[in-house]
């Protein structure tokens, strides 16, 4: 599917799944909604949405035309973790996150499953 889509001029669906895709792969979309919940592909202007009114759809397929600019990579630059992670350790250093701690029977249930696991070959 994902070749069809990327080979595609343009995509004529009603698919929320199928707009975010189109827009990762820089191919305008025509959705027959009157709303979506990938606004922000509608805003970068690889998507309109033209409802059920075949008039507004026939129009749309012939005249549609997005901007130059291709919309990839719109959606995050693959590296969301390590900045969760720096946020993290940055709040940890201001005392706002704390380790979690374990009770004391916690911790001898602990030890004892490492004594337990480091004696079995």
């Amino acid at each position: 599917m994902l070749n069809l889509e990327n080979h595609a001029r343009k995509i004529v669906t009603d698919s929320g799944g199928l707009q975010r895709e189109a827009n990762y792969l820089g191919v305008p979309c025509i959705t027959l909604r009157d709303e979506t919940e990938w606004v922000e592909t509608v805003g970068y202007g690889w998507n309109v949405l033209v409802g059920t009114d075949v008039g507004r759809i026939v129009n749309a397929v012939n005249t549609f035309d997005p901007p130059a600019n291709k919309p990839g990579g719109r959606f995050g630059d693959g590296h969301a973790s390590e900045k969760i992670v720096e946020i993290l350790n940055q709040e940890g250093k201001k005392g706002f996150i704390r380790a979690p701690t374990m009770s004391k029977p916690e911790k001898e249930a602990a030890a004892r499953m490492r004594r337990r696991s480091s004696t079995r070959c």
